[in-house]
């Protein structure tokens, strides 16, 4: 069994990089040959938005101003969807509460734009953003919010050293172990 979508990087908040920019640069008739032969293959062409290096909600980011943006874009270059690939750390670590209505906020207007159906809406988020430790929720509080809008979760997981943070649990965190 192979794989039925392939998600271009990256979608961030100031534009197009990596192979979303190369996707806006190649013509239209470029770009309708590749979708043509994705089709064709079952396989649907989504673009991954924000990423690591993007923090829309530390950074302040208007959520539906920004979603109104990404929307425009996937039916502008005539994608089948987007994958959310949210990882601003420390928002989701402040434990405030802002990262996860940001992410409700972000998803439902992504969603009056790209309805359920005609585009994928996925979201990406890392492994222990679902752990109960998280307060007040993480990916748990957004799939209870706005899980309905969402087509998938594309679970990260790392175990790369270098990348240890992430499952590094801020202070406000705290774990139960069931005797």
């Amino acid at each position: 069994m192979g794989f039925n979508v392939v998600a271009l990087s990256f979608l961030l908040t100031q534009g197009a990089f990596d192979q979303a920019q190369a996707w806006t640069q190649s013509s239209s008739s470029q770009r309708a040959s590749v979708k043509s032969k994705y089709a064709a293959a079952g396989i649907e062409l989504i673009v991954s938005a924000f990423g690591s290096t993007d923090t829309p909600t530390t950074n302040g980011i208007d959520p539906v101003a920004v979603a109104d943006t990404m929307a425009a874009w996937v039916k502008q270059y005539d994608l089948d969807g987007i994958d959310v690939d949210y990882e601003d750390i420390g928002a989701i670590n402040a434990g405030d509460g802002k990262a996860e209505a940001w992410l409700a906020s972000f998803t439902t207007q992504l969603r009056t734009h790209l309805p359920q159906g005609s585009y994928l809406l996925t979201h990406a988020p890392v492994a222990p953003w679902f752990s109960p430790a998280y307060k007040p929720g993480a990916y748990r509080k957004v799939h209870k919010t706005v899980g309905d809008l969402i087509d998938w979760y594309n679970i990260q997981f790392y175990n790369r050293k270098e990348q240890i943070h992430y499952l590094q649990r801020p202070a406000h965190c705290t774990i139960q172990h069931m005797a």
